[in-house]
Parts: structure tokens; sequence; C-alpha cells
């Protein structure tokens, strides 16, 4: 198993424990592309990419330049079809900012209610 997956997987953990939304995983986004997102909401346009080996020796994983370059493509063109994609490294799971980052992106398209002060959030019904 990668350390990607690894990464992915506890973060799929975290969003199900925190009853987040159900969600889509591989989301072809664009009609012709075959990019996708490791995670996505589709009727609200927000996607989660997870991001594997930020901390690696440069020029290895997501620091590629090449693969780089592609993803600046991708994401600028997601942006482009109104899609907030949030990206995350094993940092941003691990302190637990990927999910808190996730929940105000929710908030914010209307997916769900925050209540801020108490560090809880509720489904929009």
């Amino acid at each position: 198993m990668s350390a990607k997956t690894k990464l992915s997987d506890r973060f799929a953990a975290q969003m199900s424990l925190a009853n987040i939304p159900e969600w889509e995983i591989e989301h072809y986004f664009h009609p012709t592309r075959r990019w996708r997102f490791d995670y996505a909401w589709p009727d609200q346009k927000i996607a989660v990419e997870i991001n594997g080996g930020t901390f690696m020796a440069a020029g290895v994983g997501h620091r590629n330049g090449a693969h780089l370059h592609g993803e600046y493509e991708k994401l600028n063109v997601a942006q482009t079809l109104g899609w907030v994609v949030l990206q995350f490294d094993t940092k941003h799971v691990s302190t637990g900012e990927a999910l808190t980052m996730l929940f105000d992106a929710m908030a914010s398209r209307g997916l769900i209610r925050t209540q801020l002060n108490a560090g809880e959030f509720t489904l929009k019904r």
C-alpha cells in the first residue's frame, strides 16, 4: 500500500467519523480530459486532493517538475469550471486541519451549517 493510499484512507476515516456528507471517489470532472479528484462533492463543486510525498526529496513524488506542471494545469482548469479544490498533505490530515478546511468549504457552499463555538456541524436539510 502506498503512502498516498494510507493517507487517503486515514482522511476517508476522518470524514466518516465526522459524518461528512457522502462523497465520490476518483471523480472525473472534465468532459474531455481524464482528470480526477481524489474526493468530490460534484453538486457543490468541492474537491479534495491528497498529496502524499510532499516532504520527500526534490524531484520525487509531488515535487517532480513534470508532475507539478500537470497538476497546475488540472487545478487551473478546475477553478475556471467553478470548483473549489482543497489540497492536503500528511501534516494537514494528521493535525485535523484538512477536516477543518473541508468543513469551511462545505459551509461556504451551503452543504453544511457550522456551529463554530461548539466546534460541531450539522447537515443542511
